[in-house]
């Protein structure tokens, strides 16, 4: 987060021609951040369910810490690959490495690490114990949910359209913030709502680039750009 908030800072700030020199060094060294976290990732394994200690919760058993370790390390990639594309031209077999879901082309690379992460969240019970540290894979991965009307395409499972898969997705993602704004009724849960309904909003304004290789309308529209603008600002965790 911390990565990509200093790239944005970067991308803002106003330089003479000779200091675009600088800039560029110092968006290397956010880069080689960016990858060395990129391979701590990958290289982590998630222990096994039985080395979980129980909490005592018959609502929130072992496994389901392990599912939102799961959709952590997926919703990083998602935002690792977001904000540093260069990431995901050399990418190594991420399907292997996080369970990944399978993607025909480097075009839905962001798309289906959404998908992955709001399958995981959808596949853990509403009453879980866990659904109180939900919100901030929710709001990455659903701020994820945008395609280019030249992208929406039938998929393999069910012949669905790419563009109702995602409005099946940004359904889940109202219907489980609106419960989290019933059980848990804090301000960051209202703003989360709020900041993706405007960049649902923007992206469906957006025309899209056929050659979109880099999930670009995405990037586009970034969930903590409308966040800053909107003055937004909270505490997601």
């Amino acid at each position: 987060m911390s990565l990509d908030r200093n790239k944005r800072v970067l991308r803002n700030l106003r330089v003479f021609k000779s200091g675009e020199v600088h800039r560029r060094a110092l968006y290397e060294e956010l880069l080689d951040d960016a990858s060395a976290l990129k391979r701590d990732l990958l290289k982590f394994r998630i222990p096994f369910v039985g080395l979980i200690e129980d909490v005592g919760d018959p609502c929130t058993p072992p496994d389901h810490f392990l599912a939102i370790a799961r959709c952590y390390r997926l919703a990083t990639l998602l935002e690792l690959y977001r904000g540093f594309p260069e990431l995901a031209k050399s990418q190594t077999v991420v399907e292997q490495a996080v369970e990944m879901p399978e993607s025909d082309d480097k075009t839905y690379l962001i798309l289906g690490l959404a998908f992955g992460v709001l399958g995981i969240l959808e596949s853990t019970p509403i009453n879980s114990g866990t659904v109180s540290i939900q919100l901030l894979p929710l709001l990455i991965a659903g701020s994820a949910l945008g395609v280019a009307p030249d992208q929406s395409h039938n998929t393999d499972a069910g012949k669905i359209s790419l563009r109702q898969t995602v409005m099946i997705w940004r359904g889940f993602v109202r219907q489980r913030i609106l419960y989290l704004c019933v059980a848990i009724g804090l301000r960051p849960v209202n703003h989360a709502a709020l900041i993706l309904e405007e960049v649902w909003s923007r992206m469906d304004m957006e025309t899209g680039d056929s050659d979109d290789n880099d999930g670009s309308l995405a990037n586009k529209v970034h969930w903590m750009d409308v966040m800053s603008e909107k003055r937004l600002e909270t505490m997601f965790g």
